[in-house]
């Protein structure tokens, strides 16, 4: 392996100093298989990609590994409703209700008491749907009431929420009265949770007459906390996700995935059959939308915001 480490780095030092391809610098397929494996070599343009940009997607690619945790999610969710209690000693402080949707006043009810209950912080996701001109009134008269009593107030949307003009200004008025948002391009599921003691969960979060479920126990909603954490601190800032993030051309779109890649311009033109002035133009651009910087800034910034997905 340290002799093909070895080699491999050769190969991609001189791919990176020339602006060559794969196929003019080496044609060892060993070696092409450890620069794809380290995530150095781009399979699709044959380019090197910049070793910090494949060090942000071996990061990144994390997220890919939510739709497992959201499975064990749902396995312990099961485990808990329907077997925990069946052993005698086993249950301690977990209880699991379920709620059915057409019970939305006994939803409303117990969300509300569990409100009047907190004491240190409240966090919820929020997978994309419209919101109403009232159930903005209501979720900012919340917030400024959890704040107002010390509560710390954070909350995950989905960045499709800030296409919506009515639903910025709701977001900067959260923000007014101390409610932390952040934005990701994908949210898991519908929860919100109380102190770590007590969470609301959608039962599925492709469906929202499928109903919820109430968890009490810190046991398990600690670990519900914990997905909504690991969102979190991946999410970015309003400020920070563009507003137009679906205008994207198919041109821009494939110069952004071989920018995040590492490819320089005169490797995209060759590619794509473009002069390298028609690149830069290309490449402006989504510096522009992206409010980046600098071509690495770009592809992590695109990254985070799920523009390569």
């Amino acid at each position: 392996m340290k002799d093909l480490d070895a080699a491999a780095q050769l190969v991609y030092a001189q791919m990176r100093e020339l602006g060559q391809t794969f196929d003019a610098a080496s044609g060892d397929s060993r070696v092409r298989a450890r620069l794809t494996e380290l995530g150095l070599l781009n399979p699709a343009t044959e380019v090197a990609t910049e070793a910090s940009v494949a060090l942000v997607h071996a990061l990144s690619a994390a997220h890919d590994k939510l739709d497992a945790a959201l499975h064990q999610q749902a396995v312990a969710m099961t485990l808990t409703r329907h077997f925990l209690h069946a052993v005698s000693g086993q249950a301690g402080e977990v209880s699991v209700e379920f709620l059915p949707r057409i019970e939305i006043d006994r939803l409303r009810q117990v969300i509300a008491e569990l409100g009047e209950l907190a004491r240190h912080e409240v966090v919820s996701m929020h997978p994309y749907t419209e919101w109403s001109q009232p159930r903005r009134d209501a979720g900012l008269r919340n917030s400024t009431k959890f704040v107002a009593r010390g509560i710390r107030r954070r909350s995950l949307f989905h960045q499709r929420h800030l296409s919506d003009r009515a639903f910025r200004e709701h977001a900067t008025k959260l923000m007014d009265v101390g409610h932390e948002l952040r934005f990701v391009p994908s949210i898991p599921t519908r929860l919100i949770a109380f102190d770590s003691q007590a969470a609301v969960l959608q039962v599925d979060p492709a469906r929202l007459d499928s109903g919820a479920v109430l968890v009490r126990g810190a046991g398990v909603v600690n670990s519900l906390v914990a997905l909504f954490e690991y969102c979190w601190l991946s999410a970015a800032e309003a400020q920070d996700v563009p507003q137009n993030t679906t205008d994207l051309t198919d041109q821009q779109r494939t110069v952004l995935r071989m920018l995040a890649a590492g490819a320089k311009d005169h490797a995209i033109a060759r590619t794509m059959s473009l002069s390298t002035r028609t690149v830069a133009r290309l490449v402006g651009e989504l510096l522009t939308k992206l409010g980046a910087a600098s071509r690495f800034e770009a592809g992590a910034r695109a990254a985070k915001l799920g523009w390569l997905d």
